[in-house]
Parts: C-alpha cells; structure tokens; sequence
C-alpha cells in the first residue's frame, strides 16, 4: 500500500520558499548583499575586538587567508569547450579568468550591486558577444 504523500500538490501558486517564510529570506540576502558592496567599495568595518585579536582575522587582513583556504576552480575543474558554467556570487570573476580562451559559456549571478554596476560599467568595452550584461 503506498503512503499519500506530503508535499503540496503542484499549483501556479508555488514557490521556492515556506509560505510566511520568503520576507526572513529577503532580510538575510539584503544583509549578505550590503557587507559585498561594502567590501567591493573598500569600506571598513566595525568587528569587535575580540574577533580583530584573532589570528584568522590578522590574516585576512594582511592578505595571506585566501591563499590557505581557495583552490582556484580550473584547477579542480577546468571548463571545457562549449560547457555551459554558472557562477553564483560572480562578483568580477568574467573580467578576471579566461573564459574566452577556455572557450566555454559563462553565465554569472551577483547578489553585491557594487560588483555589478562595476561590470556593466565595462560592458561597452568587452566582447559584445561574450557580455550581454
């Protein structure tokens, strides 16, 4: 005998997100998105003390922490030709790799408005059949 099963049936009234639950959602990407813009800006942070004695943090300060914790990607997983790759929190990441050469399709989403308006600033002066913005 099989179970009924629990999950809503399909309608056009569906989404993503618990019902009630889409606006906390929201408040935490508005929140992930402002500390982006600020880091693409430059713009200095307050952190406690506590967090600016610890040694992880003078590391990313002085700018030894990303080589310790990021494997570029194409090293683990080097696009091919004609894949199709997206990039969730692109940031400048079109301007700055290979695409082009590596000859695979780039689509890219990014939450910091920083970043973007940064791209889309270059965007008359790249590829216009690699950038549609």
């Amino acid at each position: 005998m099989s179970k009924k099963s629990e999950r809503p049936a399909s309608t056009s009234e569906q989404t993503w997100f618990p019902l009630g639950k889409s606006d906390s959602w929201q408040v935490l990407l508005s929140q992930v998105a402002s500390r982006f813009d600020r880091e693409y800006r430059g713009e200095a942070f307050a952190l406690p003390e506590e967090v600016e004695a610890m040694p992880i943090f003078r590391e990313s300060v002085a700018g030894t922490l990303q080589a310790k914790t990021v494997s570029p990607f194409w090293q683990i997983a080097k696009p091919q030709k004609n894949q199709r790759c997206l990039d969730l929190g692109c940031g400048v990441s079109f301007l700055i790799y290979p695409w082009r050469d590596w000859e695979a399709f780039f689509y890219g989403q990014e939450i910091s408005s920083a970043a973007r308006d940064a791209l889309n600033a270059r965007g008359p002066q790249l590829n216009s059949k690699l950038f549609k913005g």
